[in-house]
């Protein structure tokens, strides 16, 4: 019996999956900048949102769950810094 015949894939498709395989992990690589930001955004957002919800505020608590929003869309590092900045600042204008 030969490898195909048993279902095992041939040479020729096995670097088709690693190829794909590459592909793949080269969309998952993220750069280490975005990564330490995006973790760094996230937990003020976090931080935010707890004081928030303990001080029974609301635009707080929308500030801090925009801020771990931010970190999950922004695309790159100066778009993360200048979103979150925003963010951060709507509190200081808009009491309530």
């Amino acid at each position: 019996m030969t490898a195909a015949a048993v279902g095992f894939p041939t040479v020729k498709r096995l670097n088709i999956v690693m190829t794909d395989r590459r592909v793949v992990l080269d969309l998952l690589i993220v750069d280490p900048s975005l990564l330490f930001v995006s973790m760094f955004v996230g937990t003020v957002g976090l931080a935010v949102l707890t004081f928030g919800k303990k001080a029974g505020r609301v635009v707080p608590l929308a500030c801090g769950v925009l801020l771990m929003l931010v970190s999950y869309v922004a695309p790159s590092v100066p778009t993360m810094l200048v979103a979150s900045t925003m963010v951060v600042a709507v509190p200081f204008f808009v009491r309530g």
